[in-house]
């Protein structure tokens, strides 16, 4: 005779039907669970548990919309941010415009529009000053 010994760690579950007990598996209660599947008590009962598609579909749209919050968020920041900057620059430029500072080659003048006319004279034609 082979005696063979095997050990289950079991859930078990009160039929709220009938009160009656039911042992399943760990892997068969997490299961049963997550796919709503219908399973049967001793007594025959139908169970299953309870499938919640609102409060999930809610739960999704609800996740889908955060994620799409905090994108808007990042990218409002980061919006700022450059604005900060460039403001910064656009003040930094005219600074040093209204103390005499040339633009393109970054010496000081007293007639900095004089200057301009006579040395960089591609500028008053459009192209970039930098």
């Amino acid at each position: 005779m082979v005696l063979i010994k095997q050990e289950v760690n079991v859930e078990i579950v009160e039929a709220g039907c009938c009160g009656s007990l039911i042992a399943m598996t760990r892997t068969q209660y997490e299961f049963l669970q997550r796919t709503h599947t219908h399973f049967y008590c001793i007594n025959g009962h139908s169970l299953s548990y309870p499938v919640y598609k609102e409060l999930e579909e809610t739960k999704k749209k609800l996740a889908v919309a955060q994620e799409e919050v905090n994108r808007l968020a990042t990218l409002r920041v980061q919006a700022d941010q450059a604005l900060k900057a460039s403001e910064q620059e656009r003040r930094r430029i005219l600074r040093r415009a209204s103390a005499g500072v040339c633009q393109k080659c970054h010496r000081t003048f007293a007639n900095v529009q004089r200057h301009i006319l006579t040395k960089h004279a591609e500028v008053q034609h459009g192209s970039d000053m930098g």
